[in-house]
C-alpha cells in the first residue's frame, strides 16, 4: 500500500495513502477548504512511492492530528531515534486545552464558574501536542483561538 510521509522538525509521520485521501475529501466536502483540493491533486498525480507532503502546507498538520487521534500512523522520533505506533504516543493539552467549551479558568484557587455560573465565552487559545513515550515533543498545534 502506498504511504504518505510528512516530516516536521522533530518527527517523521507515515500514513496510509487512503487514510489521508479520506480525511482530505472530508475537508473538501464538509468544510470546503480549497487547500484540500490542491493536496488531493498532488497525492493523485504523484506516482512515487512514498509521497512526501511539503512541511509548509497550511492544512496538513491538522490532518496529521486527526489521524493521530484515531491511532492510525507510524511516527519516527528524531530525538530518540525510535519508531512508534500512534497509539503509543502521549497526548497533552496546550494553553487552555483542546476544547474551548471546557475551559476552566481558575483565579487564586477559586473557579470563576463557581462564582458566576457558567461562563459562556472565554478568550484565549488552545490545542494539543503529541509526545513520544520518552517525552519528546513530536507535533504541537493550536486548534482554536477566541
Amino acid at each position: 500500500m502506498q504511504k504518505v510521509i510528512f516530516e516536521n522538525g522533530p518527527a517523521i509521520f507515515v500514513f496510509d495513502r487512503q487514510e489521508v485521501v479520506d480525511h482530505l475529501k472530508t475537508y473538501l466536502l464538509e468544510h470546503h477548504i480549497q487547500e484540500a483540493t490542491d493536496l488531493l491533486e498532488f497525492i493523485g498525480s504523484s506516482s512515487a512511492e512514498p509521497i512526501r507532503i511539503p512541511c509548509g502546507n497550511p492544512i496538513f498538520p491538522y490532518v496529521v492530528m486527526e489521524i493521530l487521534d484515531k491511532g492510525h500512523a507510524h511516527v519516527f522520533c528524531k530525538e530518540c531515534g525510535e519508531n512508534y505506533e500512534a497509539k503509543q504516543l502521549q497526548v497533552r493539552e496546550l494553553c487552555l486545552g483542546s476544547n474551548p467549551l471546557k475551559v476552566e479558568i481558575v483565579q487564586k484557587g477559586i473557579s470563576l464558574r463557581r462564582l458566576f455560573g457558567r461562563i459562556k465565552r472565554t478568550s484565549g487559545m488552545g490545542g494539543k501536542r503529541y509526545l513520544c513515550p520518552k517525552g519528546h515533543e513530536l507535533i504541537a498545534l493550536i486548534t482554536w483561538i477566541s
